[in-house]
């Protein structure tokens, strides 16, 4: 198929699709290459995904409308377009029985034709041609894809959006674990894996490692996969892929907020399971980092790998510290409060810093009342290497407050970057005892706080854990800090 661009009225290039016997012709915008490029890497996406997708590419590239429901109605009818054409085919998966919401849904996937018109156009290789053909040929008869297929899709496509409107289409690269190189040409057949999806960002040295995750695998499976991940991320091979790559292995159960239509929960405890199921962060070396988030964290989780803040170096924790210490001490000044910063070594001279220590010691004092003392770790929302820092934090001061040998009484406070990440993350569910108060904050909130006009009006974003109910509640009594 050869096939020429031209200037489209609307100043987009456009290409002519000819007709055929069974298809009508098409006038193809350059920029709807990028939705038959999802098609093929996912095989079948729900109609929702290419609607979405088919909405945000149309309004990056002019055609815009102020009405939503007449944007996605172009949509819908721009992919029975490409069906008549024979871009895309449709399959009809509501009469499969044994399903529930999700399946009552039309599944587009790619043709013949469709792998035509991206060669030709150069958007696929020779290699790529042979492989998609072959994926053609043993999917001729449909069969609906699996819940995790779906979600693997799904994640997918959204990924794209997002970073499209941030980053230039180099910047970026999503693929499947099959077909990325990394892990295609793993020669260990004992240990191989290929994860569910990959996104990584080449000039930053950053590599996102999806673990979708359906909730029914148990234990020794999870572990299995973390061994299989540090021993190849610590391998010759890998660094001689690139000396210098981060890798960040993201298991992301299927929640409510992933697939909708499957009245799922938050997922909360299955979150809280698979971070159990990782061993010791002493152990897993320096280019591999373990990650379980909620699907709603996963745009802010990957902005933040953007700027470099999913991860912060020694000196970033230091400027980050120094900025919230900072903004602490003017939001507290009001309300009469000393803020003084000390070394754990000077609360408490017998210890040595080790991976556990806290990032650093507030000391509290307010007129007329007597001073508090704080352990403050620095939380990134989903990381494991938190909460084991977290869970081995609250054993230790539990045994210091509950001592008879000190009258010394240490709170602990979990400081997250921003508002968001403290309120998606979840924790171990860990019963403590009374002699010892949790509390969760964020720098962004601190921060917005220090330029308040009248800090009487204001309430102290200082969430304490509940031991009853196992969760963070606001704390409106200024005065108790």
């Amino acid at each position: 198929m050869k096939l020429e661009p031209k200037l489209s009225q609307y100043g987009t290039t456009i290409y002519t699709i000819p007709k055929t016997n069974n298809h009508s012709r098409l006038l193809l915008h350059e920029f709807e290459l990028d939705l038959l490029e999802q098609a093929v890497k996912y095989t079948y996406l729900r109609a929702v995904e290419l609607v979405d997708y088919f909405v945000v590419i149309r309004e990056n590239n002019g055609f815009t409308t102020d009405d939503e429901v007449r944007a996605r109605q172009n949509a819908a009818k721009r992919l029975i377009r490409f069906k008549e054409a024979g871009v895309l085919k449709a399959n009809d998966a509501s009469e499969y029985k044994g399903h529930n919401l999700l399946y009552k849904r039309i599944f587009y996937t790619f043709t013949k034709r469709t792998l035509e018109i991206l060669y030709a156009l150069n958007r696929l290789t020779d290699n790529e041609l042979a492989y998609y053909t072959v994926v053609l040929e043993k999917n001729m008869r449909f069969k609906p894809p699996s819940i995790h297929s779906v979600a693997i899709a799904a994640l997918g496509t959204r990924l794209d959006l997002q970073l499209k409107s941030k980053l230039g289409n180099d910047d970026f690269v999503i693929s499947k674990g099959t077909t990325h190189p990394l892990f295609k040409n793993y020669t260990d057949d004992a240990d191989q894996i290929f994860p569910d999806l990959l996104l990584e960002f080449p000039d930053l040295n950053k590599l996102l490692v999806f673990e979708v995750d359906g909730g029914r695998q148990l234990r020794d499976v999870i572990e299995s996969k973390y061994f299989r991940y540090k021993k190849m991320f610590s391998s010759n091979y890998v660094k001689k892929y690139n000396n210098e790559l981060q890798a960040h292995v993201i298991f992301l159960p299927i929640d409510a907020n992933f697939l909708t239509d499957e009245n799922r929960s938050s997922k909360s405890h299955r979150i809280k399971y698979l971070k159990n199921c990782i061993p010791s962060f002493e152990k897993w070396g320096s280019s591999l980092n373990m990650f379980t988030i909620r699907y709603s964290a996963i745009e802010e989780f990957v902005n933040r790998t953007i700027t470099f803040s999913e991860q912060l170096s020694e000196y970033g924790l230091n400027a980050l510290m120094n900025q919230w210490i900072f903004n602490l001490e003017s939001a507290l000044m009001p309300l009469n409060y000393k803020v003084t910063v000390l070394t754990e070594q000077e609360l408490l001279p017998q210890t040595k810093p080790t991976a556990f220590s806290p990032d650093t010691v507030i000391k509290l004092k307010q007129v007329g009342k007597k001073e508090k003392h704080y352990f403050v770790l620095y939380m990134n929302n989903g990381e494991i290497r938190s909460q084991q820092r977290y869970l081995e934090t609250i054993q230790r001061l539990t045994a210091i407050n509950e001592s008879e040998s000190n009258n010394l009484h240490i709170n602990l406070l979990l400081l997250y970057g921003t508002c968001h990440s403290r309120a998606t993350d979840a924790l171990d569910d860990l019963v403590i005892s009374d002699a010892l108060q949790i509390f969760a904050t964020s720098e962004e909130e601190w921060r917005e706080l220090a330029t308040a006009e009248n800090m009487e009006q204001v309430v102290l974003p200082l969430y304490e854990q509940n031991n009853k109910l196992l969760s963070y509640t606001l704390r409106k009594e200024n005065y108790r800090l």
